[in-house]
């Protein structure tokens, strides 16, 4: 060993580099970090606490493991999330490092359930549980907000939503619905707060487009809309695309974002002045996006045309509407401006090309 240890110093000599003897350890093999530990442990204890949720029960002559009858979600879930808090503690690790696997993990365990509903047992069982499940993975969410977690917290969402949408027990469902809605916007809240710059907030989107499919009852405010991305103060210049068509889909034709809309609409136009738009892609993909933007009225396309140069200033209004008209037929072009889009397909498909 020191013979190789020489003979690296040597070779770094060369290069003006040295070894740090203060840093220098020796570990026995098998080599494995606190990282590799800490998720060794978190991953058997989600399988433990998991397990002992179910019980085995006979039905229709058949074993089957269905959820058990949970009297006090919160203590439970509270249970977890200490337990969590331990092993990161223990291992010297941040939440961060762990909390995506808690995400996915239960994520994965949602979906089956939903699929194989007969585990569920009865819709009784099934709220309590969810409370719970939802206390914990939207907890685990909040200590490390990422664009990958943002899908597959959104996934969940709507999936819950699919699966709630027919139930005759409405008092279930609003305790569901109310749940995921106070719970989310708490977490938006805070971490819009903390950010210096709104150009991250394009990390909680997909998130407050699954939100929307809880109903108008679980709309955000303008009030609110209006403190998470800045519409009505200077953060607006730093909104991108993404903002853009995110909050025109969320606002549709609700009046009770008028305002908002109005003020979005203005500075969007405002975006398309200049003679360089089409060669940044950004602005082209919004162009063509706004053009079959059914929240948008005519003379808000008309301007962004003529603005954009896409037809010369003197082209009479009939035929400027006509090229609208055009980029219309062509149908969707980025945007899938549908309100009964496939939400769940499409945050399937963003996680797994996401590069986070």
């Amino acid at each position: 060993m020191e013979i190789i240890k020489k003979t690296f110093q040597k070779e770094l000599q060369f290069y003006k580099l040295y070894l740090n003897p203060q840093k220098a350890s020796i570990t026995i093999s098998p080599f494995i970090s606190t990282i590799a530990v800490g998720k060794l442990e978190i991953k058997e204890f989600l399988i433990e606490f998991y397990d002992e949720l179910f019980e085995n029960n006979n039905v229709n002559g058949k074993d089957i493991k269905q959820i058990k009858h949970i009297s006090k979600p919160y203590v439970l879930s509270q249970k977890f999330i200490k337990k969590f808090q331990s092993i990161v503690k223990k291992n010297e690790l941040t939440y961060d490092t762990l909390s995506k696997d808690v995400v996915r993990f239960l994520k994965s365990k949602i979906v089956d359930l939903l699929k194989n509903t007969e585990k569920l047992y009865s819709i009784d069982r099934t709220e309590n549980f969810l409370l719970m499940i939802i206390d914990i993975i939207l907890y685990c969410y909040s200590v490390n907000i990422n664009t990958n977690t943002t899908f597959r917290i959104a996934q969940v969402i709507v999936l819950l939503v699919k699966y709630l949408e027919n139930t005759e027990r409405l008092d279930i469902k609003n305790s569901i619905y109310s749940k995921l809605y106070r719970d989310s916007e708490f977490i938006l809240t805070n971490f819009h707060r903390k950010q210096v710059k709104n150009e991250t907030s394009i990390e909680t989107i997909n998130l407050i487009l699954a939100l929307k499919k809880l109903g108008k009852e679980y709309q955000f405010s303008p009030k609110k809309i209006n403190e998470f991305f800045g519409i009505e103060d200077h953060r607006i210049h730093e909104l991108n695309y993404f903002h853009f068509v995110t909050l025109l889909y969320y606002f549709n034709d609700d009046p009770i974002y008028n305002d908002l809309k109005l003020k979005l609409i203005t500075e969007i136009i405002r975006r398309f002045v200049g003679n360089t738009v089409f060669l940044e892609s950004e602005l082209t993909m919004l162009f063509f996006d706004v053009m079959t933007c059914p929240f948008i009225d005519i003379l808000s396309k008309i301007k962004i045309m003529r603005n954009s140069k896409y037809v010369g200033q003197g082209l009479p209004r009939p035929d400027v509407e006509n090229e609208i008209n055009k980029i219309s037929d062509h149908g969707k072009w980025f945007m899938d401006w549908d309100i009964e889009i496939d939400l769940e397909r499409v945050l399937k498909k963003k996680e797994w090309t996401s590069s986070y």
